[in-house]
């Protein structure tokens, strides 16, 4: 067991930082990929497709990537803030480019509908790691949980970059830079 002033000196190293990162796309790519498949598969034999697909973006998606974030980030809970926060922008990085590649590729979205993806990602990330950190980490994974559905949310109802959407964003990048630099 380390010595807790080892931990506090703590800084990821390359080897760390390398495999959160690819925690994004080991996770994301396989399990977006199972439950769009398990989901429209049998909740459509049930459901329209429209509502299924509105449930997917709207509440599992959101739901599950922000769960594959908590997880690893949970795992590291004993870093120091700094640390996890770096981990977590790792984390987040991964997640949003395997998901801009997985709808880039697969799903044939334009490109630049993604690329707030490689934004949104890091910062909800970042917010979890400091519940994470304060012990309050329910409290903020349903921060991170918010911004996730809401944005997905008006991405539905209006494809293109809204107001609305530009503001729910900015708001999540504002609170994790402030989360970031809390000391």
């Amino acid at each position: 067991m380390e010595k807790q002033e080892d931990l506090e000196k703590h800084v990821p190293n390359l080897k760390e930082r390398i495999y959160f990162f690819a925690l994004g796309p080991l996770l994301a790519i396989p399990l977006s990929i199972f439950y769009q498949n398990f989901l429209d598969t049998y909740l459509t034999k049930f459901f329209s497709e429209t509502l299924v697909f509105s449930v997917i973006v709207v509440i599992v998606a959101p739901l599950i990537e922000e769960l594959l974030k908590a997880v690893p980030l949970l795992y590291r809970h004993i870093e120091v803030k700094k640390s996890i926060m770096n981990l977590a922008i790792y984390l987040g990085v991964g997640f949003g480019l395997s998901e801009l590649i997985l709808y880039v590729v697969n799903y044939n979205v334009p490109l630049r509908s993604r690329i707030p993806s490689l934004i949104f990602h890091p910062v909800s990330a970042i917010i979890i790691a400091y519940g994470i950190n304060k012990g309050q980490t329910l409290k903020f994974f349903l921060v991170s949980l918010f911004f996730h559905s809401g944005s997905n949310y008006i991405k539905l109802v209006q494809p293109a970059w809204t107001l609305g959407w530009l503001i729910l964003n900015i708001i999540a990048v504002i609170l994790a830079v402030r989360l970031y630099n809390e000391r």
